[in-house]
């Protein structure tokens, strides 16, 4: 719950009921000594209650803010106190799980903060001052929609060479991550243009990535018209661990493959999707829709796993401003982290 004190009564707060307790005592012990209540005993009933009301108006307008900005002046595992620019202290309580994926190095004391609040009053994410989420109308207006035959487009498995765009095909290479390595069944490789098949057999030239290749390993393939990778070249990537690269890439298959059932699966569980919390798979497989949004299936589909750094929060799929899958760096590189809006700089 979220809680408002003015500065000068900090330390002398009248928890709520006190007033009310007054009352009572001092009617109370009038009444037992048979005795009408003193115009001092009205008095100060009538200031309590006063207390009590102007209290409770306060804490009732509070409950109406969905966002407070301020500095941080105590911070503990489940409570922060924040002070706004009007210096105005709120004692705020932190759900479990609080999203804090937009700080750095976490809350620290004299950081510039805003919190979001759910509608009991607690705070369910914290990001630096200064920035915001849009909301779904702006988001719209600034960003070209994505229609749904690209989502279906997008959604519909992994691509052949014939699913590739006019100038990839022409060009006859690609670059990206591979995600899975067989000689048997095909070679995916994460790319711009989504994951992509390959035939890499002992034809294939591999002279230039070792004679061999790993998930996880940078490559740029060079194939005919049939989808056969004629030969392959080493390409730097930002992530270096390729456990790192396999695991996002086994979540961008399942976005690709339209596997939700596979993608909640790889989720730490309670997780924050813009706010809102998901105790299971089940409680998120029954919001698809709403977090599955077309942008998000975008901007994962289509992540070049070649740039994507992993960085102290995690590995971002898809725009470190959102939308993205953000994934644990931890070696066991579960989903923590989901944003369907698009987080902008003020």
């Amino acid at each position: 719950m979220k809680r408002i004190i003015p500065n000068e009564n900090i330390k002398q707060m009248v928890k709520r009921g006190s007033a009310a307790g007054l009352i009572m005592l001092l009617l109370g012990t009038s009444i037992a000594c048979g005795k009408k209540p003193t115009a001092v005993e009205t008095t100060a009933a009538t200031e309590a209650t006063t207390e009590a009301a102007t209290e409770a108006e306060t804490t009732e307008a509070i409950n109406d803010l969905k966002e407070i900005t301020g500095k941080v002046s105590d911070a503990a595992m489940h409570s922060l106190v924040l002070e706004d620019k009007d210096g105005k202290t709120y004692e705020l309580s932190l759900v479990d799980g609080v999203d804090t994926s937009m700080l750095q190095g976490g809350v620290e004391v004299g950081m510039d903060v805003t919190v979001e609040l759910d509608s009991a009053g607690d705070v369910i994410s914290i990001r630096p001052a200064g920035t915001e989420l849009v909301g779904e109308t702006e988001e719209a207006e600034s960003k070209e929609a994505v229609s749904s035959d690209e989502v279906k487009q997008l959604q519909s498995g992994v691509k052949t060479v014939a699913d590739l765009s006019y100038d990839v095909q022409n060009a006859g290479a690609i670059s990206g991550v591979v995600i899975e390595a067989s000689e048997e069944d095909g070679t995916i490789v994460q790319t711009v243009e989504g994951p992509v098949e390959f035939t890499v057999s002992k034809e294939t030239d591999k002279s230039a990535v070792g004679g061999k290749v790993n998930p996880g390993d940078g490559v740029r393939v060079f194939f005919n018209e049939d989808g056969d990778a004629l030969s392959l070249e080493s390409m730097d990537m930002s992530i270096n661990n390729p456990d790192a690269a396999v695991a996002a890439g086994e979540v961008i298959l399942d976005v690709a493959n339209n596997d939700f059932k596979s993608f909640a699966s790889k989720v730490q569980y309670p997780i924050l999707v813009d706010g809102k919390e998901y105790a299971d798979a089940e409680a998120l497989e029954k919001a698809k829709d709403s977090i599955w949004t077309p942008e998000l299936i975008k901007a994962v589909v289509t992540e070049d796993l070649l740039k994507t750094a992993a960085k102290d929060a995690g590995i971002f799929i898809g725009k470190d401003d959102g939308p993205y899958v953000l994934i644990n760096n931890d070696m066991v590189f579960e989903i923590s982290g989901i944003a369907v809006r698009k987080v902008v700089q003020n």
